[in-house]
């Protein structure tokens, strides 16, 4: 029998140059597809990158404000403290200082009529007060005493008034007389409050 050959219509060179151009195409459509897949892929990481990147600036931004914020609370603290210690030791001070203000106000409200009173000392380290001064009679003297122990007058000062010198005087009929006064514990002092009045 003979060899049937069949004949070709396409010659075998164009139909091998046809599916070498399919398989180009696909190729190249698949290259096309990945490209496009990546520059896709590409633009998503950048806007993320992006947000992040905004993200981050913005709290930056809010770390500084927060940052400036705590330095200026640290400045007011610094300045609260420093009041506070201020004010303790303005506090100390003035409830452990003597106002000899009150001790001239007592012993003015406890001088009588007729009794001179020329001189006034104290000692910080003890609670005496030495006044000396004159007088016409004995009894304006023994009113002075009494005075410094009422309560309604430098009483509420004093705890004890006794006499220690009296010396009359033939030419003037007047006497000189010495009194030493005991004030009570803390009694030159004066409350915060009462200072702020």
């Amino acid at each position: 029998m003979a060899e049937r050959k069949e004949i070709e219509l396409i010659p075998k060179e164009v139909a091998l140059a046809r599916r070498e151009e399919r398989r180009l195409f696909t190729f190249r459509v698949a290259g096309f597809a990945f490209l496009g897949l990546t520059l896709v892929v590409l633009a998503i990481l950048l806007s993320l990158i992006g947000g992040q990147t905004l993200l981050l600036n913005n709290l930056q931004r809010q770390v500084s404000t927060k940052e400036e914020r705590i330095a200026d609370l640290v400045e007011i603290e610094k300045k609260v403290t420093g009041l506070a210690n201020k004010n303790n030791t303005l506090t100390q001070v003035f409830n452990t200082r003597s106002y000899y203000s009150v001790l001239l106000a007592a012993i003015k409200k406890s001088i009588p009529q007729g009794v001179v009173v020329t001189h006034l000392s104290t000692d910080q380290t003890t609670p005496m007060v030495n006044t000396s001064g004159t007088i016409r009679s004995y009894s304006e003297l023994a009113l002075f005493l009494k005075n410094l122990v009422d309560p309604t007058k430098g009483g509420s000062l004093f705890t004890e008034a006794g006499i220690q010198s009296v010396i009359l005087d033939p030419t003037t009929g007047k006497a000189k007389f010495t009194v030493d006064i005991t004030i009570a514990a803390g009694g030159l002092r004066k409350s915060l409050d009462d200072l702020l009045k």
